[in-house]
C-alpha cells in the first residue's frame, strides 16, 4: 500500500543488580537482582497526503512484565494513535 510505513522496534536489557541506599540510621544497603527483559513495539504510519500522517501502534506488544527498579513495574501493553500535520 503506497504511503504505509511499518516501524518495528525491540528493546533489550540484560539482568542487573540494583542497590537500595543505606539510610541515616545506618541500615545495611540491600541488593536486588532484576531480570533481563525484551519488549517489542510496532507502529504503522500512513501518509494521507504531503501534509498529514496518521499512525497507530502498540508498545510492549507481548505484555512483558519487567521492572527497572525493584518494586516499580513498568507499564504493560499500551496502544496509541498519532496524527501529524506539516505546514
Amino acid at each position: 500500500m503506497n504511503g504505509l510505513t511499518v516501524l518495528p522496534s525491540i528493546e533489550f536489557a540484560s539482568g542487573r543488580t540494583t542497590m537500595e541506599a543505606a539510610t541515616a540510621s545506618g541500615d545495611t544497603p540491600v541488593c536486588y537482582d532484576l531480570k533481563g527483559y525484551v519488549t517489542a513495539t510496532l507502529r504503522l504510519e500512513y501518509s494521507v497526503n504531503e501534509h498529514v500522517t496518521l499512525g497507530i501502534g502498540a508498545r510492549n506488544l507481548f505484555d512483558e512484565y519487567y521492572t527497572l527498579t525493584d518494586g516499580f513495574p513498568e507499564p504493560g501493553r499500551s496502544v496509541f494513535m498519532t496524527a501529524r500535520g506539516r505546514f
